[in-house]
């Protein structure tokens, strides 16, 4: 056998995070066309210009019931050495229904300034009973397979079971190399191989490069000490011309992982629990990092069959082609790392020549912000904007203070059409898990039609034999408006103006002291553009829009469940109605102006979601424990963002349900030294 004596040298001038691990076996060095610091060179190279993100997705549980609310948080790490990264600010998210191959629904989550990535999706009402997908990416990952995207199976109207024993066993090359971890070590041996002296093994992933000469038909001796878990490439180079001989994955087991301990107090009905999570390395030393907690009712929603956890990143597929980086063969990028929002597009003469020195105003209908852009001598833009998901703009471009002659064109967002993966998936019903989710539903939305389809449809055309599904406009808490005008009334195209929309529904209204016209009552009525709350002189703004321009409106008559909107009680008013108006249309591009107008676009593109925070009764007092309001949570406690001190420790306190018994604690996350 070898023996192996282990020198190590920092690399972070080329890449961080990644130990470079050279192996001396007491042979002269190798100094022909590619030796071993060229190899590691060229692998350091690679992963520096097309650095990979790998995602995994977190749900609060795998089993929902149609009206349900889906808790998230995408977990990004570095493809090459495993650690939390956010070079990419934005994560999308998409909803697929397996039987019918059908997009459902689309969100877009962005990073909280902290690394985390959350946010959460309503169950549409009407959902079929069966399986869904949820699939995750970035903009960066579009440029690669896939297969490499994140993906996780839900069950909709009763739990499931599934098998996923996708264990990486790829070999290529025309010879076989045997691995094996024994005793602390990993062993690699590979018989009847030709290439002399020139030989090299190349350990690579998982934050593991390790680059040593290789002698035929020895076995290679390596320390799992000095290795990080995870998927690796295992491959025999002929240094000579730097070919592959032979390559192969192999998941790379810890001999000693990091250990995570849970202890806590159970309580009985209503009364207060406290879990205490410590995580601690291989070695006792505390971990740092940010983690989400999921505590769900196990008699309900057992816990998850679905997913292998959050190590789902250390078993994918290598990303990376050994043979390309080796020979330096970079895939083509059409998609840049997302680190902010853009609206980009052309402007150009209304005869399609070229024109130059073009100014664009660009106008938030949210906030009312205005910028003033300077194209000099380009025809071509690229607008950094801040885009809440629903928020509208308008651009007009202008030469010379004219608006004559010119015509602007507004790039569309591109999505990928996705393989999605299939395993074995049973789904079971559940009757208990159906009447908890219906008394719950019901209760939460204080009689509002059940059968009311309140769910954002993100804007979608599909491909192949998925369906296009068209979006419906709703508020940011997508609950079920019981009064408004949904889009395609036709009330709203014979309507005179929106004033003339309002009054049947009830909206408060009363007469402006400065105009004289009749106004919302904005003390008796919480008022929203999209999903933007607006103050006085917004209200007079948004009521002199022309009614073409107006898609839909929802009104919530005064009820205590509006305080989710931010509406106040009053002893002498009560508490406040709330008035959602949405603007047309759900299409990116508005084009409705566009014969008139060639020089000015009204632009809605697909927008972050904002964020969410999971709802937790707070029974603190004798009255909020005698309350006769139901509690038929199935997720008592959500908290995608736990920090763990400089212990390793964190605390989180919640309040058990009506109906608990038994509970499932679901703890997962990325160390910050991964």
């Amino acid at each position: 056998m070898q023996r192996t004596k282990f020198i190590c040298f920092d690399w972070a001038a080329k890449y961080t995070s990644i130990v470079f691990v050279l192996l001396f076996i007491g042979m002269a060095a190798d100094v022909r066309a590619m030796g071993r610091e060229e190899i590691a060179r060229r692998i350091l190279d690679y992963y520096a210009k097309v650095p990979g993100e790998r995602l995994y997705i977190q749900t609060d549980r795998t089993c929902y019931m149609p009206g349900d609310t889906l808790w998230m948080r995408l977990h990004v790490a570095d493809a090459a050495t495993g650690l939390p990264v956010s070079r990419s600010q934005f994560v999308y998210v998409e909803l697929y229904e397996r039987q019918r191959d059908t997009l459902v629904q689309r969100i877009m989550v962005k990073n909280d300034g902290s690394g985390v990535f959350a946010s959460a999706m309503l169950i549409p009402r009407k959902a079929a009973t069966g399986i869904y997908t949820l699939a995750a990416y970035t903009r960066w990952m579009q440029n690669f397979n896939t297969a490499d995207f994140a993906y996780r199976h839900i069950s909709i109207g009763g739990n499931a079971t599934a098998t996923n024993a996708n264990l990486p066993a790829a070999v290529t090359g025309q010879q076989t190399i045997e691995v094996a971890q024994r005793k602390g070590q990993l062993l690699i041996k590979m018989r009847q191989v030709s290439g002399g002296d020139s030989l090299f093994c190349v350990v690579c992933g998982s934050g593991n490069l390790v680059v040593t000469p290789y002698k035929a038909g020895r076995i290679l001796k390596m320390s799992e000490q000095e290795l990080k878990p995870g998927t690796v490439n295992i491959a025999i180079v002929n240094g000579s011309d730097g070919s592959i001989v032979a390559e192969r994955a192999y998941m790379l087991t810890a001999s000693g992982g990091p250990h995570v301990d849970i202890s806590g107090t159970t309580a009985g009905r209503r009364e207060p629990m406290t879990l205490t999570i410590t995580a601690k390395a291989a070695d006792g030393s505390p971990l740092r990092g940010r983690l989400a907690i999921a505590v769900t009712d196990g008699a309900t929603a057992p816990a998850d069959s679905l997913s292998k956890g959050v190590a789902q990143l250390l078993q994918a597929q290598p990303q990376y082609d050994l043979g390309q980086m080796l020979r330096g063969v970079y895939p083509p990028i059409s998609h840049a790392i997302e680190t902010a929002q853009y609206i980009t597009g052309s402007v150009k003469g209304t005869l399609g020549g070229t024109v130059k020195k073009t100014q664009l105003d660009v106008i938030n209908w949210t906030t009312g912000n205005r910028q003033t852009f300077e194209l000099g001598d380009s025809s071509r833009f690229r607008l950094a904007v801040d885009n809440p998901n629903g928020t509208e703009f308008a651009i007009e471009a202008t030469r010379n203070g004219r608006r004559k002659l010119l015509e602007l064109n507004i790039d569309t967002l591109t999505f990928p059409s996705l393989q999605l993966p299939r395993p074995d998936v049973a789904i079971r019903p559940s009757e208990l898990l159906a009447k908890q989710a219906q008394r719950q539903q019901a209760y939460s939305r204080n009689g509002i039609d059940l059968d009311a389809d309140g769910i954002l449809l993100s804007e979608v055309v599909a491909t192949g034999k998925r369906r296009t599904r068209r979006e419906q406009i709703h508020n940011f808490a997508r609950l079920e408006a019981p009064r408004g005008y949904q889009e395609g009334d036709p009330r709203i195209e014979k309507a005179f103006d929106l004033r003339t929309l309002l009054r049947p529904l009830g909206v408060p209204m009363t007469k402006s002291a400065t105009t004289g016209q009749e106004t919302i009552n904005e003390d008796r009525c919480l008022v929203f553009d999209e999903n933007s709350r607006c103050d006085f002189d917004e209200i007079e703004d948004l009521l002199a829009r022309p009614i073409s321009e107006v898609a839909s409106v929802e009104y919530f008559p005064p009820n205590a469940q509006n305080a989710i909107f931010g509406a106040r009680f009053s002893p002498t008013m009560g508490i406040q109605g709330v008035l959602f108006i949405h603007f047309k249309d759900g299409l990116e591009i508005v084009k409705s102006k566009r014969e008139h107008l060639p020089n000015m676009v009204y632009v809605r593109q697909q927008g972050y979601e904002p964020w969410f925070s999971f709802y937790s009764p707070q029974y603190d007092s004798r009255e909020a424990k005698a309350s006769t309001r139901p509690d038929e949570r199935t997720t008592l406690y959500w908290n995608p963002a736990v920090a763990l001190d400089e212990n390793g420790q964190a605390t989180v306190t919640f309040y058990g349900s009506d109906s608990s018994r038994l509970y499932d604690v679901v703890v997962e996350g990325i160390a910050d030294d991964g």
